[in-house]
């Protein structure tokens, strides 16, 4: 499941058909299409996606909003023949009611996201009529440019937009940069009878910019359990040396959503305050959609070490004092 502010994404099934009925059939949103759908096109529509789950992994999944769990439409990733050659598309159609509120173009994003996260392809792709005007507002929305035209086989002259990697990741922010990172670490699994790993995951941004990911691996008896956060911050220092870290994002299956899903244990902010004193200033993910964010001074105010951090300074400072004879 794909999830953003306003919406998440899932699997459409066979129960859909009434909701994506009213969105296909409507001849408004559907007029840039080749046919009308009828009601077997539509069954066909959702069977047709549910065998792209099973066999690409991906498909058009149903849109649906947070707040009530309604489908209004659908949005994701196909395999289409664009122009002859067989191509990634991100496509949406979304119901008339529900159009104008930016749903499409959130969606899409996500999609997008998605996309370079969990799959090889460099890039991808949407394409619709040229008079189909707001379905290319959605595409410049989603960061993609104009890369060709050519006329379709129904005479009409027929637009493609398009958006690589190296593209989408200049414009997402970094916490977008670190929560993508860090999915792709999510995948969790029995190491052993007795060991389970990757089941929450963090991904943290150094002192000079790089990206550091890690997991945590639990064993039975107490013999090994690393959180992410520190498997994150001990695979930077392994690597780099470093100790500074300027932010992190931990979690499960979903990027934080507020309260304490993303918040780093007891042992973590202790070993990430140990690590480097100046780790005080940095920022940990409360709740991804809205950004909000806490240091880990604030999550563990009054250091004890604070003083023994400091005389160790002092000795590092007063050892390069060179006396005078």
């Amino acid at each position: 499941m794909i999830e953003t502010k306003r919406l998440y994404l899932r699997e459409m099934t066979p129960d859909d058909f009434d909701a994506l009925y009213a969105v296909l059939a409507d001849s408004d949103i559907m007029r840039h299409y080749p046919y009308s759908f009828d009601e077997a096109r539509v069954r066909n529509w959702i069977h047709k996606n549910m065998e792209r789950y099973h066999v690409f992994g991906f498909g058009l999944w149903a849109v649906c909003l947070k707040a009530t769990g309604e489908m209004i439409g659908d949005c994701g990733l196909t395999m289409q023949n664009i122009g002859g050659t067989i191509l990634p598309e991100i496509g949406y159609h979304i119901a008339k009611a529900h159009q104008r509120q930016g749903y499409a173009k959130e969606a899409a994003s996500a999609v997008r996201d998605w996309t370079f996260a969990n799959t090889a392809f460099g890039m991808v792709y949407s394409y619709m009529k040229k008079a189909n005007a707001p379905s290319a507002a959605v595409a410049r929305a989603n960061g993609m440019t104009l890369l060709n035209e050519f006329t379709d086989d129904e005479g009409e002259q027929t637009v493609i937009y398009g958006i690589c990697r190296e593209e989408s990741t200049r414009h997402m922010d970094i916490w977008e940069k670190l929560c993508e990172r860090a999915k792709k670490e999510y995948h969790p699994e029995d190491v052993s009878p007795f060991i389970q790993a990757h089941h929450v995951v963090c991904a943290l941004e150094s002192e000079d910019g790089t990206i550091y990911t890690g997991f945590c691996m639990e064993a039975c008896s107490g013999v090994m359990n690393l959180c992410a956060e520190r498997v994150a911050a001990l695979n930077m220092y392994a690597s780099s040396g470093q100790t500074r870290i300027k932010r992190l994002i931990a979690f499960r299956d979903r990027a934080p959503f507020g309260g304490g899903s993303g918040m780093p244990c007891g042992a973590c902010r202790e070993f990430l305050y140990q690590l480097n004193e100046k780790n005080e200033n940095t920022e940990i993910m409360v709740d991804y959609e809205s950004r909000k964010t806490v240091t880990l001074k604030e999550l563990l105010p009054g250091f004890w070490g604070k003083e023994r951090d400091s005389e160790a300074h002092s000795i590092e400072n007063n050892s390069d004092i060179v006396p005078h004879c």
